[in-house]
């Protein structure tokens, strides 16, 4: 069966057995009409997160029934930290998650007389949108009010390197649109995507990525307004554009038969800790399994005081999958680096390139 509820809405259910397929969802007539969201845990309950911080459950295996009585496990709690519910998942055998505005539940079933055991395990780390949490295996990654936060046995705290990207997403963040951020799980990288609105936009259109392998952070543009993925087999993400289109990702380098314009820019970084200037007059680059053209432009600096500095040299080099070291002639005080594809089938992967630097005099 599938069970569905809308914002501040009630229970549906629609029967795939029924005849004919394409009937509409029946409403559960007993269930609370003030669902604000819901999951279904794997011990068979309908859990229902509803107004006013209340958190109501069905008896067990029963979607229809919703009124507690010594016969039944169906039952009702109110929690206190935040001003409003926002979602629940569940993290595995008798353990689920619930998020407030402002703090995490602990929703454990117990099996005794009370049938769930609710208590607090963080707060001032609230969920900012309903389906702005993945989670994987047992623990989960989600977005809050100003920062990312992460829930596993050791209990919650904010994402590793956090600071990387904090501030570049959540002053970007359009204040009015928050409620509609969402996160995926990308199983074929071992990837949380978090996608948020830009200021002055309606829909998700802007990325962060948290690689779990790493840990570490990326940013970019794409919209998508949510998605999902196959837990066994064919893991690849299946997410779905402001438009409806479900996009089945990660299938080939090209972005549905158009190549995709791809790139990876690193901060600059100083030569010599940026104590003198320095001269860089070579660069061996590393683009393992490379398809394709790669453009490399290298950019100097005397200072670094803020994004808009203007380059003090620039360099840029077309590199093909059999190109070595490359004649490169630039120099300053701090480097950075832009790596792009942006042909048909063009792949390629960074690992360690090598520049080669020598101390140069001053540029006046």
């Amino acid at each position: 069966h599938l069970l569905a509820s809308y914002n501040v809405g009630t229970l549906y259910f629609w029967d795939p057995s029924d005849t004919p397929l394409f009937q509409r969802a029946a409403i559960v007539s007993a269930a609370p009409d003030d669902i604000r969201n819901m999951f279904v845990t794997p011990e068979r309950f309908v859990i229902a997160l509803c107004n006013n911080m209340v958190i109501n459950w069905c008896t067990q295996g029963d979607y229809t029934v919703w009124t507690p009585s010594a016969s039944n496990t169906a039952g009702t709690r109110t929690v206190t930290e935040g001003t409003k519910l926002v979602a629940g998942r569940t993290l595995g055998h008798a353990t689920s998650l619930i998020w407030s505005d402002s703090a995490v539940y602990l929703h454990q079933y117990t099996g005794t007389s009370f049938v769930f055991d609710t208590r607090v395990v963080g707060k001032n780390c609230g969920l900012i949108a309903p389906s702005a949490v993945a989670t994987v295996g047992a623990a989960a990654f989600w977005m809050g009010q100003n920062n990312f936060f992460q829930f596993t046995s050791g209990g919650v705290v904010p994402m590793p390197m956090v600071e990387d990207i904090r501030k570049y997403v959540f002053d970007a963040l359009d204040s009015e649109n928050r409620y509609l951020c969402c996160a995926m799980y990308n199983a074929t990288y071992n990837e949380i995507w978090f996608f948020y609105v830009n200021s002055g936009e309606l829909n998700p259109s802007l990325y962060a990525i948290f690689s779990l392998n790493t840990p570490s952070w990326a940013a970019g543009t794409l919209t998508r307004v949510g998605g999902t993925h196959f837990t066994h087999g064919d893991t690849r993400p299946l997410w779905s554009d402001e438009n409806g289109d479900i996009l089945l990702h990660e299938e080939g380098f090209d972005d549905n038969g158009v190549a995709m314009d791809t790139q990876i820019t690193m901060a600059p970084a100083g030569l010599d800790k940026g104590k003198r200037s320095m001269e860089i007059e070579g660069f061996e680059p590393d683009f393992f399994e490379q398809e394709g053209q790669v453009t490399l432009t290298v950019n100097t600096y005397d200072r670094i005081r803020t994004a808009a500095d203007t380059p003090m040299d620039t360099d840029v080099h077309t590199v093909e999958e059999t190109d070595g070291l490359l004649d490169v002639r630039v120099e300053g005080r701090y480097a950075g680096l832009t790596i792009r594809s942006n042909t048909l089938g063009g792949y390629f992967r960074l690992g360690a390139p090598v520049a080669y630097v020598k101390q140069s005099g001053a540029r006046r």
